[in-house]
């Protein structure tokens, strides 16, 4: 179990730089193919949620501004790079 006192927190935090472009990590979550109900359920929940004032009010203080947030890309944008 990770604790404050066995974790480092990289702070100041910049993306990596990969072949000379910064390169912006993006969360994902995943579930079984026998979940796949579940899965939609879930994407329609998150996208209820993703963007509003308590999204941003949870996340700004990890260094997301509102702009960062309006920011949409499919995962098969994400995967092309």
């Amino acid at each position: 179990r990770a604790t404050e006192a066995n974790v480092e927190r990289a702070a100041p935090f910049t993306d990596p730089v990969i072949d000379g472009k910064s390169v912006r990590g993006y969360g994902a979550f995943a579930f079984r193919k026998a979940d796949a109900g579940f899965a939609r359920q879930f994407n329609a929940e998150l996208a209820k949620f993703i963007g509003t004032p308590e999204h941003f009010r949870l996340v700004k203080e990890f260094g997301f501004s509102q702009g960062e947030l309006d920011v949409k890309k499919s995962t098969e944008e994400l995967c092309r790079g």
